[in-house]
């Protein structure tokens, strides 16, 4: 009988290990497939892919009084051996963007690029090459990178894609789609969220030829 019992005893815990190890398993595979789906929100959603396309093909139409495009200008930043960054952000307020080529127009070009600005949720806008993302990916140079923005940049598989630039676009919106109250941005509270009112960062980019440098 004590052997009977004995054996039942051991089939039973054979069982629970059993169920448990299933249960983990499904447990775990649970928590990749949401880590998996919120980065895929967060990272090149279709709408926000959209978004950087027409960002994107909106700064390739500046150009300084020499006839060079602004973006190439600023991307030639990178290429500078004499540079130690491995990114170059535009700002709604860089005075490049705007030259006095443009005349009366610059005003009115200025006005929307800033209402994009604000109506997109852009925060920040970058540029880099491919040689930019493994410097950042391998934490090569000296310099402050946002933790977020380099999060994204190590999702980037630069060996697919055709050019040697891009233009990286951070948004930062409410889950919800709506805009970030001042507190939020300035306070930085941004991540991986379930709250839909909670402000969150999201990225897309757009690679682009090296004929804006005029190669």
């Amino acid at each position: 009988m004590k052997k009977k019992n004995g054996f039942v005893f051991v089939e039973t815990m054979i069982v629970i290990v059993t169920v448990l190890a299933s249960l983990l398993m499904i447990y775990s595979a649970y928590v990749s497939l949401i880590r998996a789906e919120r980065k895929r929100v967060r990272y090149d959603d279709p709408a926000f892919i959209y978004k950087t396309y027409a960002v994107g093909k909106f700064l390739l139409s500046f150009y300084d009084d020499n006839g060079n495009s602004i973006v190439g200008n600023k991307i030639k930043e990178i290429l500078d051996t004499n540079k130690k960054y491995s990114y170059v952000n535009i700002s709604v307020n860089d005075a490049d963007l705007f030259s006095s080529g443009y005349g009366n127009g610059n005003e009115k070009r200025k006005s929307f690029f800033s209402q994009m600005y604000n109506e997109l949720h852009i925060q920040n806008i970058f540029l880099t090459s491919k040689d930019g993302i493994k410097d950042i990916k391998n934490n090569e140079k000296s310099e402050i990178i946002p933790n977020n923005f380099r999060k994204y940049i190590s999702t980037i598989d630069t060996a697919n894609d055709i050019y040697d630039y891009y233009i990286v676009v951070e948004y930062a919106e409410k889950r919800n789609g709506k805009e970030c109250s001042p507190n939020q941005l300035a306070a930085g509270t941004f991540g991986e969220t379930k709250s839909e009112s909670s402000c969150t960062f999201f990225y897309s980019n757009l690679n682009i030829d090296g004929g804006v440098l005029g190669e």
